[in-house]
């Protein structure tokens, strides 16, 4: 469910906000100009809790939300755990690509 991708993106832009984490100056603008959710302090195990919720609240099985969003930031159907990838990937390239899912 798109609302469901926007909640997330929602929830997750707060901890990014929230962390007060600092982007890495080094890091190229083609990598990125914010920290990752992991550099915030969020846990790849915080984030699959987070998208629970989610898909809970909105009747939605986790594998039926994870699996658009994991193609949506990494561009593949299978790939490392989605809870992961997002913890490490700087947080503003992650939430630019599910952004373009939830404008669909």
């Amino acid at each position: 469910s798109i609302s469901a991708v926007r909640e997330v993106i929602e929830r997750l832009d707060k901890k990014i906000q929230d962390s007060g984490a600092k982007a890495d100056a080094g890091r190229g603008a083609a990598w990125g100009g914010v920290p990752s959710l992991g550099d915030a302090g969020v846990s790849h195990s915080e984030i699959d809790a987070i998208l629970r919720q989610i898909g809970e609240s909105h009747g939605i099985k986790l594998g039926d939300l994870v699996q658009p969003m994991r193609l949506c930031v990494t561009g593949r159907m299978v790939s490392a755990s989605l809870f992961e990838v997002l913890e490490l990937l700087p947080w503003d390239v992650c939430s630019e690509r599910l952004k373009k899912v939830a404008t669909l």
